[in-house]
């Protein structure tokens, strides 16, 4: 027993046995190399994706401050222009979607400095898209990026730009815009070739019946009148107004004579825009003479001194028109004798039936008026608005509105019906925001590039 006991314990491991250990310490190190690599790889991947989903937040909020802090806002359907204007600043998608870029002007250099927000890969693209709400400054943006391989990641945002004078948008489901063109200056800055202010006449009625609530019923406390409610939307507005508009206000019922005494005031100061609120009429009497308060905003306008100026006319009715202004005292109701000159008129010059009539002489004068400020182009546009709750009180102002605006106009851009105080203030804002946008397509983000 004793030497078989030793026999084995002297005994060494097998070739065999040597083959199979180094097998499975070789696998076993392998599956534990393959899981250290995978482990690797996943933490690689999942910091790769954090950073591009950090980096497309800090694209977002950059575009978030711009939105905020624009004096206005240009949404450009398309990448980034070629020509980049001189005091615009520009966030966009690059034509090849591989990268979002800021540029922003430098006013000492005069150029336009450039700052990657989302840099170039071989392994993703990028996307940005923006929308406005019609008739508002509600700007909605989308900023994401497309990997290769792997998900999809975008941050999307819904904000104000409260700060805006204007935010001009034109939807193109076909190109949509990829660019926010804005500018950062307190207001416009005019230049040359420019259009540098804005001159507007606003002539408001004073008829009879803006004493009455937007129903034609007698005001109370609860029920305010028309002309009441004018006032109120009307100081907002020119409140609102940025120093570079030129403001002529006057009144007009069965005639416009009260524009012999107003003048273009702009609005650089809380005292000039006190001084164009005193115009705002205060105590209505008399019929609607649209047409001679036409007659009157048109002349005014062409006799503004600025030449290089936008130039437009604001008229608030409350009715259709009753009476019309004419050249002859003993014939006023012929279409021959219509005033189409300036200057005041007398009572022997008005003609018409005092009445609503459709095929009046009265409403073929305004529009007659209409077809002259349509054909001229010193004259920018023409809005009206149709103050009242009873449609059949003003169911042919849109007719005026849009003889007086060249052809092809649209007429939801230049006539606007407001039968409540919620919606003038709308009215007032939408051609506000219409005369802003136009004013900024002038200083436009479409120039030449300036270096």
């Amino acid at each position: 027993m004793k030497n078989m006991w030793s026999k084995n314990k002297n005994k060494g491991f097998t070739l065999l046995e040597i083959i199979v250990a180094i097998t499975i310490a070789s696998l076993v190190a392998t599956i534990a190399g393959s899981l250290v690599n995978f482990s690797f790889k996943a933490e690689k991947k999942v910091e790769a994706e954090y950073d591009l989903q950090a980096d497309v937040r800090l694209a977002s909020e950059v575009i978030n401050n711009a939105v905020r802090n624009a004096s206005v806002t240009f949404l450009i359907n398309g990448k980034i222009p070629a020509g980049k204007a001189s005091n615009w600043n520009y966030i966009g998608l690059t034509g090849d979607a591989s990268q979002i870029v800021q540029y922003t002007w430098d006013e000492p250099s005069k150029k336009h400095q450039e700052k990657i927000l989302l840099k170039a890969e071989a392994d993703r693209t990028y996307s940005l898209e923006f929308e406005n709400k019609a008739k508002s400054k509600l700007i909605d943006f989308t900023v994401g990026a497309k990997p290769n391989t792997g998900k999809s990641f975008e941050v999307k945002s819904s904000l104000n730009s409260m700060n805006s004078l204007a935010v001009d948008y034109i939807k193109d489901e076909k190109n949509p815009s990829a660019v926010i063109a804005y500018r950062l200056d307190e207001r416009p800055k005019a230049g040359k070739d420019t259009k540098s202010s804005i001159a507007i006449s606003m002539v408001l009625d004073n008829s009879g019946s803006m004493d009455k609530t937007l129903n034609n019923n007698k005001p109370d406390k609860k029920n305010p009148s028309r002309n009441s409610i004018m006032q109120k939307e009307a100081n907002k507005l020119i409140d609102d107004f940025p120093e570079n508009v030129h403001l002529l206000t006057f009144s007009y019922a069965t005639n416009a004579n009260s524009a012999t005494g107003s003048s273009f005031i702009q609005l650089t100061t809380a005292a000039n825009k006190d001084k164009a609120k005193e115009k705002i009429p205060k105590n209505p009497v008399g019929g609607t003479n649209t047409g001679d308060a036409l007659r009157r905003a048109y002349f005014k306008l062409l006799g503004f001194e600025e030449k290089e100026s936008l130039r437009y006319i604001i008229l608030l009715t409350d009715g259709n028109p009753t009476y019309h202004s004419s050249t002859s005292k003993n014939d006023k109701n012929n279409k021959k004798n219509y005033r189409l000159t300036d200057g005041d008129v007398t009572e022997d010059d008005i003609g018409g039936e005092g009445n609503s009539d459709p095929y009046s002489y009265s409403l073929n004068y305004a529009k007659t008026l209409g077809a002259l400020i349509s054909s001229n182009k010193a004259i920018s546009k023409t809005f009206v608005i149709g103050f009242s709750a009873v449609k059949s009180d003003i169911d042919k102002a849109k007719e005026i509105a849009l003889s007086a605006n060249k052809a092809g106009t649209k007429v939801e851009e230049v006539y606007f019906e407001a039968g409540s105080e919620e919606e003038l203030g709308i009215a007032f804002d939408s051609i506000k925001e219409a005369m802003l946008t136009e004013y900024w397509h002038i200083y436009g983000p479409y120039g030449k590039p300036a270096e």
